[in-house]
This record gives C-alpha cells, structure tokens and sequence, in this order.
C-alpha cells in the first residue's frame, strides 16, 4: 500500500517516469471528473504497477509541474498514467496550468484541465469541458473552488490546507452562498476538508522487479511490455497498434521512439490527426508490407535492415502523402476524408525512395478523391489498406500511381449523380470535402474578399480560417417559414469565416446584388448562377437546388475522371 498523494508527487518531480512504451493521454474530461468523484466518495480506484528494471530504461519526456525537467527516474509506470495523469493537471494552479486538447481534438482545441469542486452540488469539473463551467470560473464563482486552493504537495504542515478552506468558506458567505452561522460553515467546511485530504487515501502499488521474471536483461523489456499489455485496467482499452507501438520500446528499436513522436507533434500531424499508432502503422505497413498490426510477429521490428532506415523511408514517404493532402485544401482531420487512404500513397512514394515523382502527383490526388467518393476505407481499413499494398507490389518498382485508381473495385465506382449533391448534408462529407479539393485544383476564391481558397486552408495560430456558408441562410429561410431543406451540398459554398460573417443571414437576392463585377466571377466559380436575376428568390431555391446540383455534379464527375 502506499498513500496517492506520494505516488503523484513521484509523479511529478520525475522519481516515477513514464516508460517509453506508455501512450498518449487518452481520458476524456468526463472521465477525470468521475474518477475525481470517486475519490471524493472513497471508492475503489484501482491499483498502481510500477517497474523497477535492473538498468535505466528510455523514458517518455516529461516535464514536472514547476517547468523543470523530469529527475532520473527511480520507477517506470506500468498501470496508472491516466490517473495520475489527470490528479497532476486537476491541481495545478493558473499559473501552472497545462493547455491539453482532449483526445481526437486539434491542438487549437487545448483546454484547461484544472479541477474545480462545486460545494453546493458536490459535483466536479475539469475548468474545460463546458463553457458555462468556465464562465462561471472567470467571473469568480465562490461556490466553485479550485483544488489548487485545497490540495498543497508540499503542506507538511497542513496549515495551507486550512487557509484555503478558511478562504473558501468566507467567499461563499461574503457571496451568500451559504448563511453566516458556525453550523453552515461547518458543513462547507466538512465537505471541502473531504476535498482536500480525498488524495491521503492509501492505494494498492505493487512494484513489478522485472529482473526476477526474466531470463537475462535483454528480455526485461519484453516482459515488461507483456505485463503492460495484459495490466491495462483504465482508459481505453489498448488497441492492436497500441501493442505494436509497445513493442518499440525493445532496446534494439528504441532510438526511433523520439524521431517518431517529434514526427508526430510537427503541426501538419497534428491538425490531420496522424498520432504515433498511426506512425506505427505506416511503418510495418512501408517494412513489412501490412497494416495488420495484430498478425505483426514480436520481432517484426528487427531483422538485416535496420530499423532507423525503415523510419526515415517511412518518414519521407509520409511527408510526400502528407504535402499532396495539404496541397489540395485538407489541411486539417475535418476535411481529411481518410487518414488509412494515405498509405497507400506513402507506400507508393516507399518504393520510389521516398517521394511522390511529379508525374504521379495528380493520379495520387485522384486515387484519394475516388476513394473519399467509394469509400474505400469505411470499412475493414487494414484489409483496405493490405489490398492497395499488394497491387503495389504487383506492379513492381518504379511503377505508376494509376495502378492505385484502377485498384478500386469497379463496382464501387459511379458517377456522382444529381441527387447524390442534393443529398449530401454533411458540411464536411465526402463530396464536400472533394468540392474543396475541386475548388483548390481549380484556384477558386473566397467572396467578397477574394482571398485564394489555397491560402485560407492553411492553419495559422491553431485557427482554422474556411467555414462552409449557406447560399440561402438557415435563419433567412427559417423566417420565411419555407419548410425548405437548406443543409445540402447544392446550397454550401466555401468561403473564409469572415467572408461568411460578412454576407451573413442577409436575403442572398440583396447581398449578392451587391457585388462587383470581379466578386460576382469568385461566386459564378462556385457555381453561383447570375445569369437569371430570379435565381436567387427565396421561391426560386428548389429550382435553384437542382440546376446548382447538376453543375457541381458534372464538375466533380471531370475532376475525378467518371
């Protein structure tokens, strides 16, 4: 047993480091919060593994709560990062506050993660998660109290403990949140001592010597990896390339561990959503030639060549992948259709040392349309993904990126028809997301303003600049009482989000009347009809729908060769 509070100071000056083998963090804020409450209510909350290897071991980097970096560390963590985890983020101060985003988000979707405990309720938030949290936070809320103000890692005394309490409970009665009597503030001040003391609790820690379960110490690795494969009892539940990510942390294979996650926090990873399982993937994918990570054999990252090699082509190759999303507007995981229809393209760019040769650029920006259309890797994506790789090989070296779009099931491909247009809602589905690859093929541009659409993909400071806009506004619709659907692909046009707050809700008939004769042309490149001055009338709009519909229809069938 070993008291909470001492396994997160660990935790934080460095002693207990995360071996390399550890992911990312993976709670959700919602998870935090009742794992919080748990404590607070003394329930279980599961026990700690840490290990203990006969020699120092490569480490995740981490640094501690003051900004240091982390101390040598004395025990590696098998079973309890995302507890502990979240205890180190819920009660660092503001000043030591950890912007995170949640997991699957964007880095401009950072949070803040510091604990907060509604006295009044008895409930728990992480300062994050809803913006009426934080609202009430900012403007100073009394009945919500920070943990930082209750829980000190370095209180020996206990005497800060008590002053924040103390503060605490005059803040609720100077903003009568409870009455000015001994038993009401009695009775706050019970339920913020359970708060405060809620990390004194003992825990089960059981230290795991590897050295005493494996032959030699070449095998402790492998045998820590298998204990953390099967210890997995919070979070999620580790995945095939979670494992195979795991067993990288072997000696042999560990130096490409930190090329491979500063590959994977360089920005344009970031905002595709390409993390280090992926990175994993594409790597036995461009060495083994599979994706099928859980039928990878435990040494599949060693053999004649070397494993550093293997990355560097695997990088380059998904560098090439990842420059020809970028050139065709998806710049982001929201408009990317697919992050699996990249290997195959980085699986192709392998096999010519590395790059996507200029001749090829364009079948391979095809190949990734029709498969967004067909929806090719909707389903079994490894099975996708192996299917690709073999025609690949197939075709041998030096061979041309046409044999990816032939490799499509024909049965999968038809032309985008009228009614598919009319019946894509998703503002940023399949077809819409080709609309914007068309649209940067094509040099389109935003209105009024005219900014090129190429540009506006780009990501500046974490902000994304392109919304989808409705030709015929929801709320000018809306006030018409038209019963009309407006969320179709046939009534979105892509502009910059402060184009689109500049036309607003306004009737299209007088915003787009107010154009000039060259922002008119940026519209008509979106299909926007001028000829006919009754086009844009609000009786007019399924008229509209349809002969719009029909134009993006054929103009996509051309781009993508249907």
């Amino acid at each position: 047993m070993e008291k909470l509070i001492n396994l997160l100071r660990q935790f934080d000056t460095g002693d207990i480091a995360l071996p390399i083998m550890q992911r990312e963090f993976v709670w959700r804020p919602r998870k935090v919060e009742l794992f919080l409450d748990s404590l607070y209510k003394k329930w279980p909350v599961g026990s700690f593994y840490l290990w203990r290897p006969s020699k120092r071991q490569p480490s995740r980097e981490r640094r501690t709560v003051g900004g240091q970096m982390a101390a040598e560390p004395l025990r590696y963590l098998l079973d309890g990062q995302q507890r502990l985890a979240s205890l180190s983020m819920a009660i660092r101060d503001e000043s030591g506050d950890l912007l995170l985003p949640p997991p699957g988000r964007r880095q401009d979707q950072a949070i803040s993660w510091r604990g907060f405990f509604d006295v009044l309720n008895q409930n728990f938030f992480v300062k994050g998660r809803k913006k009426g949290v934080q609202k009430r936070i900012d403007r100073g809320d009394a009945g919500l109290v920070a943990f930082s103000d209750l829980i000190h890692m370095d209180d020996q005394t206990g005497l800060q403990r008590t002053s924040g309490i103390e503060k605490a409970v005059s803040r609720m009665v100077d903003g009568s949140y409870i009455g000015d009597t001994d038993p009401e503030k009695n009775k706050f001040r019970t339920r913020l001592l359970r708060v405060a003391s809620m990390l004194d609790v003992d825990v089960m820690c059981q230290e795991v010597e590897t050295s005493r379960l494996a032959p030699t110490p070449s095998k402790e690795v492998d045998v820590a990896i298998r204990i953390f494969e099967r210890l997995n009892s919070g979070g999620l539940s580790l995945s095939a390339g979670d494992v195979a990510a795991a067993e990288l942390a072997q000696e042999t294979t560990s130096s490409i561990l930190r090329p491979m996650r500063d590959f994977a926090r360089e920005t344009a990873c970031v905002s595709l959503g390409l993390n280090f399982v992926f990175l994993t993937r594409a790597l036995a994918t461009v060495r083994c030639g599979t994706a099928r990570l859980s039928k990878l054999p435990r040494s599949w990252a060693s053999g004649s060549t070397p494993i550093e090699e293997s990355w560097e082509l695997t990088r380059k190759a998904l560098q090439g992948a990842v420059e020809l999303v970028l050139r065709i507007g998806w710049t982001n995981r929201r408009w990317l259709p697919s992050a699996n229809a990249l290997l195959p393209v980085a699986y192709f760019a392998s096999r010519n040392g590395g790059r996507i040769p200029k001749k090829d650029a364009g079948e391979a920006i095809r190949f990734l349309c029709l498969a967004a259309w067909t929806g090719a890797f909707s389903g079994a994506s490894e099975t996708a993904i192996d299917h690709y790789v073999r025609v690949l090989e197939k075709a041998g070296e030096g061979g041309s990126a046409r044999v990816l779009t032939e490799a499509i099931p024909r049965s999968r491909l038809s032309e985008v028809g009228q009614e598919d247009v009319k019946a894509e809602s998703r503002m940023t589905g399949a077809l819409t997301q080709i609309y914007l690859a068309y649209l940067v093929s094509h040099a389109a541009r935003s209105w009024p303003s005219g900014q090129p659409l190429a540009e506006l993909c780009k990501i500046e400071d974490g902000m994304e600049r392109l919304e989808v806009h409705h030709i015929f506004p929801r709320k000018f619709m809306e006030h018409l009482d038209s019963g009309c659907d407006v969320n179709t692909l046939a009534n979105y046009a892509i502009l910059s989000r402060d184009d689109n707050a500049f036309l607003g809700d306004e009737d299209p008939r007088l915003s787009y009347g107010k154009l000039t004769t060259e922002q008119k042309r940026f519209a008509r490149d979106q299909f926007i009809p001028f000829g006919n001055e009754e086009a844009l009338l609000a009786e007019a709009y399924e008229a509209f729908v349809e002969h719009r519909a029909r134009d993006i229809a054929k103009a996509l069938n051309e781009f993508l060769g249907l």
